[in-house]
């Protein structure tokens, strides 16, 4: 079972005792359903309230909101079955993770040890009347052990639900039972496969969505840069390294304390947009539109600043955190398939062949940048050192010097590698450069080709030394002029 979070204040959101002290002895449906109803729309109200006080901690509300739903589905359980708990009450994806957003449907799959009988089938249909009464969206299953476990070992979908399956009610042994054969029959040594069927699927969720985590009207779920995106590292953590919650990749090892610091900003913020964006549809909308982000901006506190409107900021923010996202799934998957490899299993990365002259000596493996000797720093520090290791030496080298153009090329070759790049401007939109940033760049590159240009036409050859005898003519072609003094 997955450890979750402490709610503050449980029975302010609902109180399951007090409910179902008024609900025993109740015999008509439209009797248990007005109680249910009324309870789910003040713990509803309260969890907006919270949110509305605390506009960030959206990962709270969502904890909460699981907390609610979690109350309310084991009333109607024992509402439908009382003492006769021969099923257990499983909830998959975001009902067992312990997080939903406000709209969120509930997914809940009624497991049995074997076929199920007549009066189980029975009670579920009436748990999930119970449910519709209350205006609930639910994706619901019936399944035995042995179905569960048939239908996990050939769909990918089933088995990821199942991967953050949590109790809700009902036989806790059957669930154990469950979750011992899923982890023993269906997850062990089959974790390269997993890894590169969850990340197929995220490249084509990401193609459906765009392609980009610079589009203006993101997904704030599905989206590149998304909540989806974390949630696929923490269910590849989960999958391999059998983590309970997104904090054990630490010591995994494949996540270092900062950049799991990273994960958690990005997840917080995220999910604080989730949960306002829901409130403000009053439905289960995930896409930021624009009639939207100007509202989550106020709420959330942001303000205009000369030159930047509030939804401005709002919005830079969620690009960069999506792109923080993106980052820590390279990092991520980067040392995964270290690991991997030193098992002998490897999950399938893109494979890029280039020349290592057009990398400047950088090598690609399997779509990563990647240097070809432990020395190969310390030999690029010996290029500057044989240029001087300055930037002021007399005799600059325009092209390989310190600070010179190979410096300025390296910067765009690694955005072209590793974000796909196709002209040095795209670096501000992929968030490597601020515009003012990316002027300075525009500014030394045109000046050094200047210079460059000059210099191989005064010297009739391939020249990159500026030495002493052609610093005066360019200085002169440049159209530079005495100044008092200089």
């Amino acid at each position: 079972m997955s450890l979750l979070e402490p709610i503050a204040d449980r029975r302010a959101v609902i109180d399951r005792r007090g409910l179902a002290d008024r609900i025993a002895g109740k015999r008509k449906p439209t009797e248990i359903t007005q109680i249910l109803t009324e309870a789910l729309a003040s713990g509803r109200e309260e969890i907006a309230r919270r949110l509305a006080q605390e506009p960030g901690r959206g990962r709270a509300a969502a904890r909460a909101t699981a907390f609610l739903h979690d109350q309310i589905v084991r009333l109607a359980y024992d509402s439908v079955t009382p003492g006769a708990q021969t099923m257990a009450l499983v909830g998959l994806g975001g009902t067992g993770r312990g997080e939903m957003a406000p709209y969120s449907d509930l997914d809940l799959m009624f497991l049995t040890k074997t076929k199920p009988s007549q009066a189980e089938c029975d009670a579920a249909q009436a748990i999930l009347h119970v449910l519709w009464n209350l205006k609930l969206k639910v994706g619901h299953s019936l399944r035995s052990i042995p179905e569960l476990m048939a239908l996990a070992k050939k769909d990918m979908t089933v088995r990821t639900a199942f991967l953050e399956a949590r109790l809700l009610w009902g036989e806790e042994t059957l669930f154990d039972l469950a979750m011992t054969r899923f982890r023993k029959d269906i997850v062990a040594g089959t974790g390269a496969q997993f890894v590169a069927a969850k990340l197929a699927e995220r490249d084509a969720r990401h193609v459906r969505m765009g392609d980009s985590r610079y589009v203006v009207e993101p997904n704030i779920k599905d989206g590149k840069g998304g909540l989806r995106d974390l949630h696929t590292l923490y269910w590849i953590g989960k999958y391999i390294h059998a983590v309970e919650r997104p904090s054990d990749l630490v010591a995994a090892g494949l996540l270092t304390a900062t950049e799991f610091a990273s994960f958690e900003r990005a997840e917080r913020f995220l999910w604080a947009v989730r949960c306002h964006l829901h409130l403000a549809a009053g439905r289960a909308e995930e896409r930021l539109g624009f009639d939207h982000q100007r509202h989550i901006a106020t709420v959330m506190n942001y303000a205009d600043r000369p030159g930047k409107s509030a939804v401005e900021r709002f919005m830079q923010f969620y690009f960069l955190n999506a792109k923080t996202v993106g980052d820590l799934t390279g990092l991520f998957l980067a040392q995964l398939d270290e690991q991997l490899g030193k098992k002998g299993f490897r999950f399938a990365l893109p494979t890029i062949r280039r020349r290592p002259k057009r990398l400047d000596g950088f090598t690609l493996d399997r779509g990563r940048l990647s240097i070809p000797s432990d020395g190969f720093l310390a030999e690029r520090d010996e290029r500057h050192r044989r240029m001087g290791d300055s930037r002021y030496v007399v005799e600059h080298n325009v092209k390989d010097g310190k600070g010179g153009l190979r410096d300025l090329h390296t910067l765009y070759w690694i955005g072209q590698y590793l974000f796909g790049v196709d002209r040095p401007a795209e670096l501000v939109a992929k968030g490597l450069f601020t515009e003012a940033e990316y002027r300075r760049f525009e500014r030394a590159e045109r000046f050094f080709w200047s210079v460059r240009c000059h210099l191989h036409l005064a010297a009739g050859r391939a020249e990159e030394r500026l030495g002493f005898d052609h610093q005066r003519q360019i200085a002169a072609a440049m159209n530079y002029a005495d100044r008092p003094g200089k």
